[in-house]
């Protein structure tokens, strides 16, 4: 039987996160429009809409999105 990987020991993420609540009704509607034109994950999907809103708004200092990131 194959060596099974080890499991992370400390049980943090490699992105630090922060939990956010969100009513569960605008959940359902997020992840409807999430996959309504091209399937992708709902948190791409919520930061494309703050990325653009943002760019609106003339910000430019904002971090690198996720899918673009270079692999590990």
């Amino acid at each position: 039987m194959p060596d099974m990987p080890k499991r992370k020991k400390s049980g943090r993420h490699a992105t630090p996160r922060k939990p956010v609540q969100f009513p569960a009704d605008w959940l359902d509607v997020a992840r409807r429009r999430a996959v309504a034109e091209r399937p992708v994950p709902l948190v791409y999907y919520l930061i494309e809409l703050i990325k653009k809103d943002a760019e609106a708004a003339g910000d430019t200092d904002l971090p690198p999105v996720p899918w673009a990131l270079p692999p590990k």
